[in-house]
Order: C-alpha cells, then structure tokens, then sequence
C-alpha cells in the first residue's frame, strides 16, 4: 500500500496580475487531507478536499 509523506494544498488568493481573478498559488501543507475522485475532464479538480481550483 502506498503511504503519503506529506502533502500541500492550495490556498486562494486575489491575482496580482489580473484583476478579478484568483490564484492558488501558495501552497501549505497539511497534516491530513480528504480525497475523491476527480471528475474525467482535464480541470475537474486535484481530487483533494479544500484545495483551490478555477474553471
């Protein structure tokens, strides 16, 4: 079985470079995290509970 040493999740942000979007590019670790399976299209999401995505 494999085992996860660590893992970061994004955080959201405003985008400095582009008005009215955001960005999750700070990422923090996390002692756990909760997982489900992504959608089957490229943009559906890490598959991590909490973590940042735009679409």
């Amino acid at each position: 079985m494999p085992i996860v040493l660590s893992t970061c999740v994004a955080r959201p942000h405003d985008n400095p470079a582009r008005k009215g979007s955001r960005t999750g590019i700070e990422k923090l670790p996390r002692q756990s995290i909760d997982v489900f399976a992504p959608g089957p299209n490229y943009g559906d999401g890490s598959g991590v509970t909490g973590d940042f995505y735009w679409r």
